[in-house]
């Protein structure tokens, strides 16, 4: 048996050309580094395999202070990584022998994973392995189920596409400039309505004596792109008022329109373009048919699974609790069995896209994402029924997964030791170099109303109802009893206030229009904003969504502040570590490499 240790190795690996000494003992760390991010699968950890080789050991390929690596890790390590550590090309290195670079990376994350695992649990990493297990679990389950297995024929697909003509067709297209003069039926009187009507008159007659139709939209018009132009798209199937479509689609191209007359008021349109439908051929878009027909499979078979599942579970849904805006954080949104899933735990799981969607009171999505947590309940629930992780294959990918928290919580903590040694001074002189990272974010305390539309209510005269509860408000009444009369908003319990509001909180709790979130900005300390449209980004139209109108009262606007480094001693740190993470790292693992004083076994190594 040829034996030696990492350096005397190193020293050898040069006299054979196979790598340079830089790799581990000088310190080259980029090597180490490339290998640690490529390793995210089977990693190896302590336990059975650790234990010392007796006397027959041909599965060792090498050992270190504390502990050994058996052949079967080397090779499984070699098996997840990617890629190979022998294609890639590090400064001075000109070859390596990536033997020597796995079984460094492994003993690395097994000294790391046996020094968490030595100290008392710890909560946070408990949780983090939960819900890692929780995750193989699903996806097991999800396979047990066999919907990644779900095919779909071409005669599928092609009676699909002859049920859904619609589908197919992209509709006419109008494009046109035009020009809004707002006159409710509903509140003006007919005079004065009519008043407003011969305005427009006047300025259709400048029109057509040669006036630019775009200026005098930008200077009278009162729609939301007044300051573009006022220019519009409009599909043959959109939902607008009727005589608006009538008198669209009644123009030719370059034809100014008489006075539209709508319940909220007045139009004049001029065409630009009109675009023909399009008829697409089957031909054209089998894949995307094929993947709507594979869904609407997956979206059925998902049903049946939670309707079986849910009777067995006691599926309870509450989805319809979301509508109370005073809703407590402890009311139940769903039941699975022993799971209640609150309005605190969607507020906490919710992804940052779905948040304005929330605080806009714009339930559809947050219903679908409600129903993918209870598909993943129920999923894990069938797992723990069917006992899947009692499965070796499945045991093993848990076991990988909690090995690799382990290393990843290990270096963490080293990382942190190392960076807490870090001299005074040169942390003061980080922090003098980088003060404006250490500043406070501008913040507001707001109080908030959001007006939404009653059923069958039109918009304008939801945008009405606002503007006279800015009116109420600025005559002196209560903020607070109106936010709790009126607000669809979360925070209308407490008064509609909401405090400490960052840029970024605003734009998930306070989802106005961009112009909104700027208007607010110039508001002085008590200073109510006009009324504002509240609207979300839908991920699935690709579009804005429309959903309420906003007021906004400012009632304390607090600038950036400097902070001392005694103040922000720990961010520094954290700062400090951000920025020279891959030296620290690097410095890590040449400790642990260094003490654990490796020898190699190269009969028992694959060849080179």
């Amino acid at each position: 048996m040829t034996s030696a240790t990492i350096c005397g190795l190193f020293m050898r690996a040069i006299r054979i050309g196979s790598v340079t000494r830089r790799c581990f003992c000088g310190g080259s760390v980029s090597l180490l580094l490339a290998l640690g991010s490529a390793c995210t699968g089977d990693s190896t950890g302590s336990g059975a395999d650790d234990s010392p080789p007796g006397p027959d050991s041909s599965n060792v390929v090498a050992v270190y202070r504390g502990g050994v690596v058996h052949r079967a890790e080397f090779d499984r390590f070699e098996e997840k990584k990617t890629p190979k550590a022998q294609d890639i090309q590090i400064g001075e290195v000109e070859e390596t022998d990536w033997r020597l670079s796995t079984i460094a990376e492994i003993v690395v994350r097994k000294v790391l994973e046996a020094e968490v695992a030595a100290v008392d649990p710890d909560p946070a990493l408990q949780v983090a392995v939960q819900r890692s297990s929780n995750g193989i679990l699903v996806a097991a389950m999800i396979d047990e189920l066999g919907w990644e297995r779900l095919a779909v024929t071409r005669e599928e697909c092609r009676e699909y596409y002859d049920s859904h003509p619609d589908q197919y067709i992209d509709p006419k297209i109008a494009r046109a400039d035009h020009l809004f003069l707002r006159a409710e039926d509903a509140v003006l009187s007919p005079t004065e309505r009519n008043a407003v009507r011969e305005r427009l008159e006047g300025i259709r007659r400048e029109v057509l004596s040669g006036a630019d139709f775009t200026e005098l939209i930008r200077q009278h018009s009162e729609s939301d792109d007044a300051s573009r132009g006022g220019v519009m798209t409009l599909k043959a199937d959109a939902d607008v008022f009727p005589a608006f479509a009538e008198a669209v689609w009644a123009l030719e191209v370059g034809e100014l329109s008489e006075v539209i007359d709508i319940p909220t008021g007045f139009q004049l349109v001029k065409m630009r373009e009109i675009i023909p439908p399009v008829h697409r051929e089957f031909e054209t878009v089998v894949e995307f048919v094929r993947r709507k027909v594979l869904e609407e499979k997956k979206r059925e078979a998902r049903d049946d699974f939670v309707r079986e599942a849910g009777e067995r579970s006691g599926l309870e849904r509450y989805y319809e609790r979301l509508s109370d805006p005073l809703l407590a954080d402890d009311e139940v949104l769903f039941v699975v069995g022993d799971t209640r899933f609150t309005f605190r735990d969607l507020c906490t799981e919710l992804t940052p896209s779905l948040r304005p969607h929330l605080y806009s009171a714009h339930f559809p999505r947050i219903h679908e994402f409600l129903d993918e947590v209870v598909l993943n309940t129920l999923l894990l629930s069938e797992a723990e029924r069917l006992q899947l992780s009692q499965r070796s294959e499945i045991a093993a990918q848990i076991e990988a997964a909690t090995r690799e928290i382990r290393y990843q919580r290990g270096l963490d903590a080293r990382l942190q030791a190392k960076v807490s040694k870090v001299p005074d001074e040169e942390l003061r002189e980080f922090f003098r170099q980088n003060e404006q990272r250490f500043q406070t974010l501008r913040t507001q305390d707001l109080d908030v109303i959001l007006v939404k539309p009653e059923e069958d209510e039109p918009f304008w005269a939801t945008l009405r109802r606002a503007e006279d509860l800015v009116k109420r408000i600025r005559g002196g009444e209560d903020f607070s009893d109106l936010a709790r009369a009126h607000s669809a908003h979360y925070s209308a319990a407490n008064g509609g206030r909401l405090e400490g509001l960052t840029d970024a909180a605003l734009v998930g709790m306070v989802p106005g229009r961009p112009a909104f979130r700027a208007e607010l900005k110039k508001l002085a300390v008590g200073e109510v904003s006009d009324p504002m449209v509240a609207e979300c980004y839908d991920t699935k139209a690709l579009r804005y969504t429309r959903t309420g109108v906003l007021i906004a009262r400012v009632v304390n606007d607090y600038p950036p502040e400097q902070k001392t480094f005694e103040e922000v001693r720990d961010a520094v740190l954290g700062n400090y570590l951000r920025v020279n993470f891959q030296r620290i790292e690097a410095e890590v693992r040449r400790e642990i490499l260094k003490n654990a004083a490796i020898e190699i076994d190269y009969e028992n190594l694959p060849a080179i």
